[in-house]
Formats: structure tokens, C-alpha cells, sequence
């Protein structure tokens, strides 16, 4: 056993001895496949950095996406399940054109049970006298109800009927179907919305495109009282009663009510200051009936009273000054 070992010894010296620079050469190549292993292991454990840093971006870029869609979600939920402040909002600031929000409401119709009686004849109100309406509904139940209705622009008129389909408990729409349009029109609709105790209208398409007269239009708001004009007092705010009181003794007093009043309640009339004569100051008014040829005139009232009145009816020339025989002469006054 000890010749053994010192054998081994005697070979581990020699080994030492005369290998030294064999040692050392791969204790140099020792050194520095160490280091190359180390340098490996450090650009491995960069890459699983990296790899985690993309994983975890990924990551993000998903849940970024996902909230994104939800949001998408949530926003298709409130209009489908009818946030009613939200889609009547949407209806009353919508223009005609907007025919798509229209046309994704009515194909959210839900039966409501709580919705308020639309039952009733309704009018146009807050409008001038000319732009009359009338809607009749009937026959409501928990899915919407009946309608038919009359609009006028003057002597232009339109009629519609159908049934409207709840959305919400204070709205519904109607879907109006052109039969003189081809198939490249899209289809037109109608919304009724109740605030309070006023009825607003809203629709979409063309005067053309809802079947109805030039210029006729079923928008505004409607009441079941009476309607209020906004131009209902225009005869006695332009004329004073002494100046009505002339008018109508010049004038006589058929023609008065059934042509100049007319003219003026339901048709359009400017006022404007001029001197008559170069001397007289003086007001010059021009009237008229839109749609409606004939009822239109010409007035002018000088400041000591006298009247001088033309029109292309039977009415022609008329006065109150018994030597003035024709119109006389006017300048406006500018402003």
C-alpha cells in the first residue's frame, strides 16, 4: 500500500516537473472557457430578460385590447339595453341625414311596460300660423301604437300613418318605406319622444323622401292643448287698432278679413321705415302668402295717416286720400 502511494506521488511530481507549462496552458484554457461560459450564461440569462420583458408586453397589449373591447361591450350595452337620457339625447341632436342612429334604434324595439299615454290628438305648437300639424295616436299597448298625421307648409301638405315600436319607455320609432323612391334610397324613419307633456318629433330623409309635399316637415313639438303660434299676435304688433280701423273701412270688411288679414296671420310681412315724397316719413310694408299666388300686397302709410295700398287681385289700387291716384313715390330710409 505505501509502495503504492509513493508511486503515485513519484508520478504526480514528475507530472509537475515536466508539464508545467502543459498545466498552465490548460489552466489558461480552463480560465477561459470559464469566462466564455460565464459570458453565455450572462447573454442567456439578457435574453430571458428580454423574452420575459415581450411576454409581459404582450401581455399588456392584450389587456390594453381587452379593456378596449370592453369598453366597446359596455358602450353597445347601454344602447342595447336603452339608457333612455343617452339615446333621447342622441334622437332630439340628430339632423335628417342621420339615418343610421335612427335605423339601429328601431332594430333595439323592446316592449315596455311603463312607458307614458301617447294616446291623443296632437298639435304643432311654437311654430308660426302655415307650418300647422296634426298626429293622431291610437291603439298604444306595451309594443308601441297607431299613428297617423297631417303637416303643412302653407298650401303644401304630407300625410304619413303607421305604427311606432317602443325602444325606450319615453321613445319610439317608425319605419317609413318610400314607394316612389327605387332601391338605392334608404329607408326613412320617425321618432316620437315624450318629455313632460310635450310630444318632440324627429325624422329623417327629405320632404321627397317621407312622401310629402315641397317644403312640408313633421319635426317640432306638438301638444295636446292648443297650439301656440309664435307670429299670433303679428297683425295688432305691426298696425296700430287706428291703422287696422282705416284698413278695413278702405279695404271693406270682407276683403279685409278673408285678404289682408289672411295675408298677414299666416304669410310673412316686413316693415320698413322710407319718406313719401321726400317730404313725410312713412312705413313701407311688403306682404305675402308662400305657395299661395295672389295673396301678397304692397302698403304704405305716411305719418299724417294716409294709406295707399296695391295688390294683384281684384283688390288692385285702393286709398284713403280721395285726390291720390297712383302709388306715390317712396325712398327707405337705411339703417
Amino acid at each position: 500500500m505505501k509502495r503504492k502511494m509513493l508511486l503515485c506521488m513519484c508520478g504526480m511530481m514528475l507530472l509537475c516537473f515536466g508539464g508545467c507549462n502543459n498545466q498552465e496552458n490548460e489552466l489558461n484554457t480552463h480560465s477561459q472557457s470559464h469566462n466564455e461560459n460565464e459570458s453565455t450564461d450572462e447573454t442567456d440569462r439578457e435574453n430571458e430578460a428580454d423574452s420575459v420583458r415581450e411576454t409581459e408586453s404582450v401581455s399588456d397589449t392584450e389587456q390594453s385590447i381587452s379593456e378596449m373591447e370592453s369598453e366597446a361591450i359596455t358602450e353597445q350595452s347601454v344602447l342595447s339595453m336603452g339608457n333612455a337620457e343617452e339615446l333621447v339625447e342622441a334622437i332630439l341632436n340628430s339632423d335628417y341625414s342621420d339615418t343610421e342612429l335612427f335605423q339601429e334604434l328601431y332594430q333595439q324595439k323592446i316592449a315596455q311596460t311603463d312607458a307614458p299615454d301617447f294616446t291623443g290628438e296632437w298639435n304643432r305648437t311654437n311654430e308660426v300660423r302655415g307650418f300647422d300639424g296634426l298626429v293622431s295616436i291610437s291603439g298604444q299597448d306595451e309594443e308601441g301604437f297607431d299613428f297617423s298625421g297631417e303637416f303643412y307648409y302653407y298650401s303644401h301638405s304630407g300625410v304619413m300613418e303607421g305604427r311606432a315600436y317602443f325602444v325606450t319607455d319615453n321613445l319610439a320609432v317608425y319605419q317609413y318605406e318610400n314607394e316612389f323612391g327605387d332601391a338605392e334610397n334608404e329607408e326613412e324613419f320617425v321618432a316620437f319622444v315624450m318629455t313632460d307633456d310635450v310630444m318632440k318629433i324627429r325624422t329623417t330623409g327629405s320632404s321627397w323622401e317621407l312622401g310629402f309635399g315641397m317644403n312640408v316637415f313633421a319635426d317640432g313639438e306638438y301638444t295636446l292643448g292648443e297650439p301656440i303660434y309664435t307670429n299670433a299676435n303679428i297683425l295688432t304688433e305691426t298696425f296700430s287698432k287706428e291703422e287696422l280701423a282705416q284698413i278695413e273701412q278702405m279695404l271693406g270688411a270682407e276683403w279685409y278679413e278673408d285678404y289682408f288679414v289672411f295675408t298677414v296671420e299666416y304669410g310673412a310681412i316686413t316693415a320698413s321705415d322710407c319718406v313719401v315724397n321726400g317730404e313725410q316719413k312713412g312705413v313701407y310694408y311688403e306682404a305675402f302668402l308662400p305657395t299661395m299666388g295672389g295673396y301678397e300686397f304692397s302698403m304704405l302709410i305716411s305719418e299724417d295717416g294716409s294709406i295707399y295700398f296695391y295688390s294683384e287681385s281684384d283688390l288692385g289700387w285702393q286709398t284713403n286720400v280721395s285726390e291720390a291716384i297712383d302709388f306715390p313715390s317712396y325712398e327707405l330710409v337705411e339703417e
